[in-house]
This record gives C-alpha cells, sequence and structure tokens, in this order.
C-alpha cells in the first residue's frame, strides 16, 4: 500500500492490476474528450515531426511534449511531479 508521504511527495506509481509479467505500453498523448483539447504541455507537430511552437513558447522555460511522443509505462513506472520534465 503506499504511503502517506508518497502523496504528499508528488510522486505517482503506476502498477500493474495482472502482476509483474513484463508487460510494456506504448501510449501517446490524448485530447481531453471534453473540449478536444490537448494539455497545455502538448504542442502540435508539422509534416517533418518538429514541434509547432512559438517564440513565448521557446522563451517560457517550460518543458513542452510533441502530439506524437510514445512513452512507455510498464508495473512500477514512476512519475515525479516535481521534476518539470516528468510531469509534462
Amino acid at each position: 500500500m503506499n504511503k502517506k508521504s508518497d502523496f504528499v511527495q508528488n510522486i505517482i506509481v503506476l502498477r500493474s492490476v495482472y502482476g509483474k509479467v513484463g508487460m510494456k505500453y506504448m501510449i501517446n498523448p490524448v485530447k481531453d474528450p471534453i473540449t478536444k483539447q490537448y494539455p497545455d504541455c502538448v504542442r502540435r507537430v508539422d509534416a517533418n515531426g518538429d514541434m509547432i511552437m512559438s517564440d513565448a513558447d521557446r522563451n517560457s522555460g517550460r518543458q513542452f511534449i510533441p502530439e506524437n511522443a510514445v512513452i512507455t509505462i510498464q508495473d512500477g513506472t514512476t512519475f515525479d511531479l516535481n521534476n518539470e520534465v516528468q510531469k509534462a
């Protein structure tokens, strides 16, 4: 069971309900089904696969991910929401 301190530290640990079978899952960013918009950290890509970013995005210092990013998760994958890259 997760300790309360894990929630306070903004750490997410993904667990598989089927046990530790070594399965890997590939996911992509998805649009919100209600607003039909990506989260604010996701940017569109052009025909070359490059992110389309404004000058304000480039100069903001924030982390962005492309809409076609492939994120690999498996049992025990941990995301630290205090880390800007993992939070995005």
